[in-house]
């Protein structure tokens, strides 16, 4: 009995004639996978599918085979994963530039098993049939690719067919460092991912007066609203990631104030209850440690892979202060750091940086898994600027002070004179709404890093 299951609809009417089609290419042998377990069932027969995944640098397949194809998964460009019945003896598969290929599994060394899955890989090149298919990914989407020099375009996780050897891959989207590698390739090559890193970005703030504050707050430090002028600023885009105050670190030390490090790979911090196994130590209830996405390796210092466009936390006062001098910059006033959040010229009065809705401009307590996130990924405010609601808590300059509202200086106030904490803003990943609003104080010690604690830099000049 046949299914007749067909994928690609377009194809069902074929050309009389594919004498002058191009051909579709087998490359190098195909092997089992050791790693891809397949897990689906047959809803008819009730077996446990087999697997062909087929690694090519071509898009628009379809499938068709003896019994009937059980399904097919498209979801990672390149690597179409074709399930099948054990009993099926082979693949034909169709593209409509080409001559439709068909795999006879039992010419091919091919043995279908449950639970099992091959990889064969496929070109449409017939110059390129010696080469090798190249799986090429990266953590961000739209990033131009060159390879030796060549334009290939833009990654999309589709495979490149190369030769053995080694490779010059260069990587390169706006608003992050271009990413040189040499790629070796050989015959057990396997799917290789990037990780840019992005670059500190900054966005003009025009001066202007703002209403600062907010009186119908339940919080008594929020109070009273009162008119502010500012001069104009510049500010960064994002908050300072990983990888960017790694590179601080390498050059400058982690160095201590009152014997406190600028960042402490292991905080103790208190908590009730354990949430997140992948940011504490495996204690369930009471004094944990914090483990740090940045830490020495020999005498350098490096960001754990995947997080380094995560937002650097936890970071002292002075290790914030610190870094922003550093690239010849100064933490925000609070006054800066309020009249951004709220869109600056551009503000349309909304209750958190950007929206009315925290949830499109915010990581907080009801949607990040209690954890920080990449910069960037949610909806920027009105001015352009990203995560001033939520992901980690942002130190400023001021010394925090209770009722400094009450006598502050219209114009550009830079907080009390003295103090015994520093002013954070902006809520974090673990906090609820009501404390991710732009209005909202904070304060903590400068010489303490907290868990939540990061950095948003600011110049006077561009």
């Amino acid at each position: 009995m046949k299914r007749g299951f067909f994928v690609f609809i377009s194809l069902l009417i074929l050309p009389a004639s594919f004498a002058q089609q191009a051909k579709l290419h087998l490359i190098g042998e195909p092997r089992p996978s050791s790693t891809d377990i397949v897990a689906v069932k047959d809803d008819k027969s009730g077996q446990f599918c087999s697997a062909v995944q087929i690694i090519t640098d071509l898009t628009g397949f379809g499938y068709s085979s003896e019994l009937g194809v059980v399904k097919v998964d498209f979801s990672k460009p390149g690597r179409d994963m074709v399930f099948l019945l054990p009993d099926d003896r082979f693949l034909e598969i169709y593209h409509p530039d080409y001559e439709p290929k068909k795999l006879i599994f039992s010419e091919l060394g091919i043995q279908l098993e449950p639970r099992q899955t091959w990889l064969v890989k496929i070109s449409g090149d017939a110059a390129s049939a010696e080469g090798i298919a190249v799986v090429i990914n990266a953590n961000v989407d739209s990033v131009s690719l060159m390879v030796d020099g060549e334009q290939k375009g833009v990654v999309n996780g589709g495979a490149l067919m190369l030769n053995e050897g080694n490779h010059e891959i260069r990587l390169q989207k706006t608003e992050y460092e271009t990413l040189v590698d040499t790629l070796s390739v050989d015959a057990e090559q396997k799917p290789v991912k990037y990780n840019l890193v992005r670059k500190l970005v900054f966005v003009s703030v025009k001066g202007g007066s703002f209403a600062m504050g907010n009186n119908n707050s339940q919080r008594e430090n929020e109070k009273p609203q009162h008119e502010v002028k500012l001069n104009e600023f510049y500010v960064s885009k994002t908050e300072v990631t990983n990888a960017q105050f790694c590179r601080f670190l390498n050059e400058k030390g982690n160095q201590e104030v009152d014997g406190v490090p600028w960042v402490d790979w292991q905080v103790r911090y208190q908590i009730e209850e354990v949430l997140n196994p992948d940011l504490f130590t495996d204690q369930p209830r009471g004094d944990v440690i914090v483990k740090n996405k940045i830490r020495k390796e020999g005498d350098r210092f490096v960001v754990a892979k995947g997080f380094e466009n995560h937002p650097v936390s936890p970071v002292s006062w002075h290790g914030a202060n610190a870094f922003c001098q550093w690239i010849g910059g100064r933490l925000p006033t609070e006054a800066e750091w309020e009249y951004t959040a709220r869109g600056g010229h551009m503000s349309e009065g909304f209750v958190y940086a950007g929206s009315d809705v925290l949830d499109a401009v915010a990581w907080h307590s009801g949607n990040s898994l209690n954890q920080s996130r990449p910069v960037a990924v949610k909806r920027a405010n009105e001015l352009g600027i990203h995560d001033m609601s939520g992901n980690v808590c942002e130190w400023c300059f001021d010394w925090y002070g209770e009722t400094y509202y009450r006598h502050s200086p219209n114009k550009n106030p830079t907080g009390p004179a003295t103090g015994k904490y520093r002013v954070l803003r902006g809520g974090c990943w673990g906090f609820d709404a009501f404390l991710c609003r732009t209005t909202c104080r904070f304060s903590y010690y400068e010489i303490l890093d907290m868990l939540n604690r990061g950095i948003r830099v600011v110049r006077d000049k561009p």
